[in-house]
């Protein structure tokens, strides 16, 4: 698909045939830095281009395959950075697996049959139950609401609900949670019976009356304020992605905190700039239960040790001996000069799938072109560069728009039907396999049959 937006590019800059090919080429090889999330399957990607690229070369230098192996490289090599707000998705999961581990150690006994739940089990049970709108079944959210601004003084609601949201979601909303805890155990208690039918409310209810969930919630919570909050903020205002310096302090901070994290419950902020002290950061670090204190603790010397897992696993390029850092790279400032276009985060990519997303459920019938066209027009701001033509230009512009209509929409049915036809391959080979499994299985049955006629 990427070697065919290519030679699409080079389509539209090419003459001929040959020059196509050639144009082709020239547009590869100006891509010198990638920026991917943190999936291991764009080290395949990266792999794939410079291949292209090798295969690209040739044709364009001269006598470069007389070049060293090492110049070859060089030349050949594309910087692969890496999305830094996937840290925080990745740093989410992992909690989600360090405090349902932590959980099942202290919990000799749960009174819900699926076995043991988490903390961020409780945190989407509750948005489900507490938010307007987020489970129309079994929620709450309207008389939840209502019960807030009836509160003296009234309360505003801060939870929302996880559709939507990912970079830090789990964190932020367990903050939110956190601070209405105790407003959701008088809400349940006050409207609703001890043992109700509604199992979402009875889940919430028992986990907002349960320590260990409690501190849990609390725990992620303290992380949010002190730790991936401000760090979110920090990654969002650097303009260039090899500015980021603080993922090593960020580690150090984590090393020292998962031995000793009293610092992190006595609420000792950590990035002054970037940390926002507000109603919820008020209400984290007045707790007065010594029982609830101690296990906040722990969990969060437990959410340090596996966030430290996440940072010397998925920033090593950007730590001491890594490719990316000052320190260990053979030319820094000419490595940041060949990157300067490339974005700290991928959250543009992001949003223009976000926005994939609404417009299929906005406009069903439209088709990927179409779609595909309303993002680009929108990204672009082409409608600001047209008002800037010239009438003459702009008369020019819309005549080769016509022009190239048709066949633009031709080219995306070929690679519709190109599309299928790969679908009705893997479809094929996967009821092949079937097949051949089932045949299998048949064959080891007479086998074992003939056996015991044997014997």
């Amino acid at each position: 698909m990427i070697k065919e937006i290519f030679d699409n590019l080079g389509d539209l800059a090419g003459v001929d045939n040959n020059n196509k090919d050639k144009k082709s080429a020239e547009i590869l090889l100006k891509v010198k830095n990638m920026i991917t999330d943190r999936h291991v399957v764009n080290n395949c990607l990266k792999s794939m281009l410079e291949k292209w690229w090798a295969d690209c070369l040739p044709p364009i230098i001269d006598n470069f395959n007389t070049f060293s192996d090492d110049l070859k490289k060089s030349i050949i090599d594309i910087n692969h950075f890496k999305c830094n707000l996937h840290v925080l998705v990745n740093l989410g999961s992992q909690a989600e697996i360090a405090l349902k581990g932590w959980a099942k150690a202290i919990i000799l006994r749960n009174t819900f049959d699926w076995g043991v739940a988490s903390t961020p089990d409780f945190i989407r049970a509750t948005t489900k139950l507490c938010v307007p709108g987020a489970d129309q079944k079994s929620g709450y959210g309207f008389l939840f609401e209502t019960y807030l601004k009836s509160c003296v003084p009234p309360v505003k609601l801060h939870m929302s609900t996880f559709y939507g949201h990912r970079i830090n979601i789990l964190f932020s909303m367990t903050a939110a949670v956190c601070y209405h805890n105790d407003q959701i155990k008088d809400f349940l208690s006050t409207y609703f019976e001890e043992k109700s039918s509604n199992k979402l409310v009875s889940c919430v209810s028992h986990y907002v009356n349960n320590k260990v969930y409690v501190a849990g919630c609390r725990a992620l919570s303290i992380i949010d304020k002190l730790l991936t909050g401000p760090l979110w903020k920090q990654i969002e205002s650097t303009k260039h992605i090899l500015d980021l310096s603080m993922w090593l302090t960020f580690g150090n901070f984590l090393d020292a905190f998962s031995r000793d994290s009293s610092d992190l419950l006595k609420g000792t902020i950590l990035f002054p700039e970037f940390t926002k002290q507000d109603e919820i950061f008020d209400r984290l670090f007045s707790v007065q239960d010594e029982q609830l204190n101690i296990l906040t603790a722990e969990a969060l010397q437990i959410l340090c040790t596996n966030f430290m897992i996440v940072v010397s696993r998925q920033l090593v390029d950007y730590l001491p001996g890594g490719k990316f850092s000052i320190d260990s790279s053979p030319n820094f400032e000419k490595l940041k000069e060949n990157s300067i276009t490339v974005s700290p985060t991928n959250i543009d990519s992001e949003r223009d799938f976000a926005n994939l997303d609404r417009l299929r459920r906005e406009k069903p019938n439209a088709n990927t072109i179409a779609l595909e066209g309303i993002i680009l027009f929108t990204n672009n701001k082409t409608l600001n560069w047209l008002d800037n033509l010239d009438a003459d230009k702009k008369t020019a512009v819309f005549k080769m728009a016509r022009e190239n209509a048709p066949k633009m929409l031709q080219h995306y049915k070929e690679q519709k039907h190109i599309l299928q036809q790969k679908h009705i391959e893997i479809l094929q080979k996967k009821k092949d396999e079937a097949i051949s499994k089932q045949q299998r299985k048949n064959d080891e049955i007479i086998k074992i049959k003939e056996d015991i006629d044997t014997y």
